[in-house]
């Protein structure tokens, strides 16, 4: 695989993210080591993050399939997940959403809910999240 390559990722139930060619249709990779179903994946070139309701996060390698390393926090179920820069931002059932640095796999910061957080997105200068019956701004900095 090469940085040209136009892929598309899907997780799944059966605990494996699928890695396909956009242009061709065709599986290029099967990653495996999920011990739960697959809640959410990313493409964030050159990696593929994946959250599972194993608690963890994994970051894979988008060029040989191959799995980095495990991040390892939440105390339950990781519902979503997105990236911006060098961080993964995380929301979990275990009513929390953490800021992790993508390289060392290190908690950056964690911000405790009274209800599980369903998603999560960002960008440089926000981080949303959605919990309970409403969503909260963060000050990304």
């Amino acid at each position: 695989t090469n940085s040209d390559r136009k892929l598309i990722v899907s997780g799944s139930g059966d605990k494996t993210i699928r890695v396909w060619d956009y242009d061709t249709s065709e599986c290029v990779f099967v990653l495996q080591g999920h011990t739960r179903g697959v809640k959410d994946v990313k493409i964030h070139y050159p990696w593929i993050i994946s959250a599972s309701y194993d608690n963890t996060i994994k970051v894979w390698n988008a060029c040989n399939g191959k799995c980095i390393h495990t991040i390892l926090g939440h105390v339950d179920g990781v519902n979503s997940l997105c990236v911006v820069g060098d961080a993964i931002v995380s929301g979990g059932d275990d009513k929390t959403m953490r800021v992790w640095d993508i390289w060392s796999g290190r908690c950056l910061n964690m911000e405790m809910f009274d209800h599980a957080v369903w998603s999560v997105d960002a960008n440089s200068s926000h981080i949303i999240s959605a919990h309970g019956c409403y969503a909260t701004w963060h000050d990304a900095s």
